[in-house]
């Protein structure tokens, strides 16, 4: 979450029930902040227990797949993906999501959603699309909802929300089957290298295990395998260390104290952020000192040159800023990161070297942002830091904080780590950071996936080809018998021969 937080302090490991407040005493965001995230933790945890990793209740339960007039509608309802709670209030057009738009194919018909261009088609094929649930949760700013802003106030910026974001998403059995057996080949040559490296590699084998029987469902019964493509979901497994460089003994009187440790003059929050993912040797970061809270509107883009912004403070010549908006974000791709050369009012002059990057940058109202990294880049041209691949080295920030990135790990776009760093010292000399080297796992908008059905043709021996739905929702019963009968109505058999029925659909039901 970018945000201006002094700390992000929440971990389950530390088992808090509550936050009890003092009297007399200052109030801190962060306390708050936790005590929201321990009331959430253990409510989605009873989800968690009580659904499964994904489920809805019988009678109310959402996101039921059904083709109508030629469209795939998505129905209204509640559903619980890893103890989230998501939300269709109303029945919707797979093309029409609040949060998710599929993507249309390039003038040349290639590319694009798969599902989309199947379901335009009226030619029978043998192809077949598994559709599924991603659920994860955005940070929404006063920037992103001018409604977080009170106008009676002036219209300062307050707190901030996060939000469930929920998107139908599909993909081509064949193209599942594809990546699985492509993971299975990277896990048996991983056990190799460790194994002949002397490690114990029986987390990657357990791996390998769940990837072969979900390749051996596939192929024996698609319908069925309504999980198996969810081992094809990999959150990566980069980890980053941090330390504070020791310090030199000071030449003049106006630089910090070298017993100081963290030698910058003020608090700060460090966000270090991964840019563009990949593996060690492709993967590159961005930083900020300020977890990347000073961002503004970005309002016009003057031929990628001038920049016009809600507010300009914050940003200086030499700046890299990242200019992004809300369709990027919610397809979970990075901003561009262009150079400012010099700050006039409210307009952002950009570098000769930026233009044809900012141009690029199509300025929707209210929903594209500017937002300040602190890096200086390595001469890649674009702002960003190359992860090193050397396990001993040490990349500097500034101030004495030194960063160091896991040479074997893969990173993913958005996967960032905070660092606080505090002028007073402290038992970690200045930063707050697990002692010894470690890699720590980074902090990401995590996303959890549920399958909602198999989509594809149907050729029965006698009429006409259509288009079936093999659903894969799992429900729950009411617990107490007095609400038994408040399940899903049933639905009256309809004609199979008739294209966009739901004939042959299957429910699946959780006991209870």
């Amino acid at each position: 979450m970018k945000g201006d937080y002094s700390r992000i302090r929440f971990d389950a490991a530390n088992r808090f029930s509550r936050v009890l407040e003092q009297q007399g005493r200052v109030a801190l965001d962060a306390d708050a902040n936790e005590r929201n995230e321990i009331l959430l933790y253990y409510l989605r945890t009873l989800a968690r227990d009580i659904f499964g990793d994904y489920g809805g209740p019988l009678a109310e339960g959402g996101f039921l797949l059904e083709l109508v007039d030629d469209k795939l509608m998505i129905g209204a309802g509640r559903y619980y993906v890893h103890g989230i709670l998501c939300e269709s209030d109303g029945t919707r057009h797979y093309l029409d999501q609040p949060d998710y738009e599929p993507a249309e194919p390039d003038p040349n018909g290639s590319g694009g959603d798969g599902l989309r261009a199947f379901l335009k088609s009226k030619t029978p094929n043998e192809q077949r699309y598994w559709a599924y649930l991603d659920v994860w949760e955005r940070h929404v700013t006063a920037l992103e909802d001018e409604r977080l802003r009170e106008v009676a106030l002036g219209g300062p910026d307050t707190c901030t929300r996060t939000q469930v974001v929920w998107q139908v998403k599909a993909r081509a059995f064949d193209d599942i089957v594809e990546s699985l057996l492509a993971r299975q080949k990277a896990l048996e040559k991983r056990i190799k290298d460790i194994e002949d490296a002397g490690g114990d590699a029986s987390e990657e084998k357990a791996r390998l295990e769940r990837i072969d029987a979900a390749i051996e469902q596939l192929r024996r019964n698609p319908a069925e395998a309504c999980a198996a493509p969810l081992e094809d979901f990999d959150p990566g497994t980069g980890g980053l260390s941090a330390r504070l460089e020791k310090a030199l003994q000071p030449k003049t009187p106006c630089i910090i104290a070298p017993d100081a440790r963290y030698r910058g003059a003020e608090n700060q929050l460090y966000r270090i952020e991964i840019h563009r993912g990949g593996a060690a040797g492709q993967a590159t970061f961005k930083w900020s000192r300020d977890n990347g809270s000073v961002a503004a509107l970005l309002l016009k883009n003057d031929g990628g040159s001038q920049l016009k912004v809600s507010d300009a403070s914050g940003f200086s010549a030499g700046s890299w800023v990242e200019l992004s908006d809300t369709a990027r974000e919610l397809r979970g791709d990075p901003g561009v990161l262009v150079r400012i050369v010099r700050v006039e009012d409210d307009t952002l002059i950009v570098d000769a070297d930026s233009v044809a990057a900012a141009k690029a940058v199509v300025v929707q109202p209210k929903r594209s942002t500017v937002r300040r990294w602190d890096q200086d880049g390595d001469g890649l041209g674009n702002g960003v830091t190359l992860l090193a691949k050397n396990p001993v080295d040490w990349l500097d920030l500034e101030d004495g904080v030194q960063v160091r990135f896991d040479p074997d790990g893969d990173y993913r776009s958005g996967d960032y780590w905070l660092i606080p760093a505090r002028v007073a010292g402290g038992p970690e000399g200045g930063i707050e950071w697990p002692a010894g080297d470690a890699p720590q796992p980074p902090r990401r908008s995590e996303h959890y996936y549920a399958p909602l059905g198999w989509i594809g043709w149907e050729r029965p021996p006698t009429g006409q080809s259509f288009i079936k739905i093999d659903d894969c929702l799992c429900t729950l019963k009411p617990l107490t018998p007095c609400q038994q009968q408040a399940a899903r109505p049933t639905r009256p058999p309809v004609d199979a021969s008739i294209r966009g029925t739901a004939a042959g659909r299957t429910r699946r039901q959780k006991p209870g």
